[in-house]
């Protein structure tokens, strides 16, 4: 879904917005947007799966991040690599930490090229209620 969504339309929020309408996808309620954007303003859509609870936040600041209820760490990072490189997408890692505001979460960040502009991606996870969370974030440089 991040590949299809925030990649594919990097930089281009109105495009991935009038996207996800024309296939469909709910935008949330009020309360469960509040808690993905806090204080940012945005859009936030429930692309949830048959078994699977999924969310894609489109910030008004160009953001955009893929949430998953959840995700194996290490495989989400193998996923997200291989396909950066399937797209040709010129990516670095730049290291793994925990969050500066949040130590509960652990996060990877990668800088990247899509198109003409430089990109930040983060993996970010953090144990809930016994699962892995995660949600993977792709916010200009």
């Amino acid at each position: 879904m991040f590949m299809d969504t925030c990649v594919h339309f990097a930089g281009d929020t109105a495009g991935l917005r009038s996207w996800l309408a024309k296939q469909g996808v709910p935008e949330m309620p009020a309360e469960p947007r509040r808690s993905f954007l806090g204080d940012r303003r945005g859009k936030v859509y429930d692309t949830s799966e048959e078994n699977t609870r999924l969310a894609l936040v489109s910030a008004d600041d160009g953001s955009c991040s893929a949430y998953a209820e959840f995700a194996d760490r290490e495989q989400l990072a193998r996923n997200l690599e291989g396909a950066l490189h399937e797209a040709n997408d010129n990516f670095t890692a730049q290291g793994e930490h925990a969050d500066a505001r949040d130590p509960t979460l652990a996060r990877r960040d990668y800088r990247a090229t899509i198109g003409t502009r430089q990109w930040l991606v983060l993996v970010t996870t953090t144990q809930a209620q016994g699962k892995l969370q995660a949600a993977l974030t792709l916010r200009p440089q």
